[in-house]
């Protein structure tokens, strides 16, 4: 079967780069599951990437809402009152690793088929933008409950929240990850507009998509078909007329929670 890759934030009419590539502000670039997704009882590695180009530091909050039509479960999920949400982590870094586990209660309610159940939220803030980054937990019960509602009281910037949803079922799953992997120019020296021969395999939905980010100059992309297994695509990256060492990502969802992670730093002349 055919599908259709999609390149939201990099799709334009006009060549050049587009600004939405462009990491200027706080931002969570990608929040990987490994398994992408979980039977009941099953435990995933979470890797976390978050940009901070005005480093001005990073105050992280990230937790888990297994969703059951009004508000999450986790605070049933609770063993003791020490800990009112299991999987509520904080960190103060752009690059983390962790873990979640789909509770071993959903196997009484779930069948073998996974659904979208399970979200991870990453909220991350310069350093006193977030009110609610309490570690003592007492303030943030609420606003747990309905995340989406935080950016509300939130400044626009300094601050990014995130979702990643993770598909549970009620048996044990052998899903994978999708994968990309590029080829730029030799010696990572970029002059003028280059192109990055990539390669993705994996199993895509019709929500596929690629993002492209980068802390200086920015992406341009447009629409490919892709077929099921390895496939060869290109991106273009538009540099600055400003010199200097670049970071540049592009990551790959496959639509069904899958994600993977390219990343270079070029030498823009």
């Amino acid at each position: 079967m055919i599908l259709t890759i999609l390149l939201p934030s990099l799709v334009g009419c006009a060549m050049g780069p587009d600004t939405s590539t462009l990491l200027a502000d706080t931002q969570v670039v990608m929040v990987r599951s490994d398994p992408p997704a979980l039977g009941a009882g099953q435990v995933a590695t979470l890797e976390t990437l978050i940009v901070d180009p005005q480093e001005r530091g990073l105050e992280v909050m990230q937790w888990t809402c297994t969703f059951a039509g009004e508000g999450c479960l986790e605070p049933q999920f609770a063993m003791d009152e020490s800990d009112p949400w299991p999987g509520l982590v904080y960190e103060d870094s752009e690059r983390f690793e962790g873990s979640v586990m789909a509770s071993p209660a959903l196997a009484e309610v779930l069948g073998p088929e996974p659904v979208p159940l399970l979200s991870i939220w990453t909220l991350a803030c310069e350093p006193g933008l977030c009110p609610l980054m309490d570690a003592e937990g007492d303030a943030l019960m609420e606003g747990l409950e309905s995340p989406a509602d935080l950016l509300q009281d939130l400044p626009i910037y300094g601050v990014s929240l995130s979702q990643r949803r993770i598909r549970v079922a009620g048996v044990p799953l052998e899903a994978t990850n999708p994968t990309i992997v590029c080829e730029g120019p030799s010696e990572g020296v970029v002059e003028e507009e280059m192109a990055f021969s990539c390669t993705v395999e994996g199993e895509f939905a019709e929500q596929a998509a690629v993002y492209g980010y980068a802390n200086s100059g920015g992406w341009e992309g447009q629409s490919v078909q892709i077929l099921n297994g390895a496939v060869e695509l290109d991106y273009n990256y538009f540099p600055s007329e400003e010199p200097g060492p670049v970071d540049l990502y592009l990551v790959l969802q496959d639509g069904n929670g899958g994600s993977a992670l390219w990343e270079a730093t070029v030498d823009v002349q």
